[in-house]
């Protein structure tokens, strides 16, 4: 499932047959409804603001690096999600401690 917002890239006919070629569903906002996709919203800022914004210089192969060791590593090892108050990975390890044991 993939969920977005209502802009004209994601209405587009080649991004429809993408998503039909890979059997995902597209799910959108309704309009003027901002909220129902605030999740990702939140996501991308913080993205433009840690990574994109205070490298203007670095070349595209330098942001997909940086962007690529920040979801791999960082993101998931060090960021504390406030809703959950632990790391993404520590979620995951409590878990799979309840779950499989």
């Amino acid at each position: 499932m993939i969920h977005s917002d209502r802009g004209s890239q994601y209405r587009r006919y080649a991004f429809g047959e993408i998503w039909e070629k890979n059997h995902l569903q597209h799910s959108m906002s309704r309009p003027g409804n901002p909220v129902e996709n605030a999740a990702a919203e939140a996501f991308y800022k913080t993205l433009k603001t840690e990574l994109i914004h205070p490298n203007p210089s670095k070349t595209k192969a330098q942001r997909e690096v940086l962007l690529r060791n920040d979801l791999e590593e960082d993101y998931p090892n060090e960021r504390i999600h406030t809703s959950l108050a632990m790391t993404p990975y520590q979620y995951e390890q409590r878990l799979l401690q309840e779950y499989v044991m």
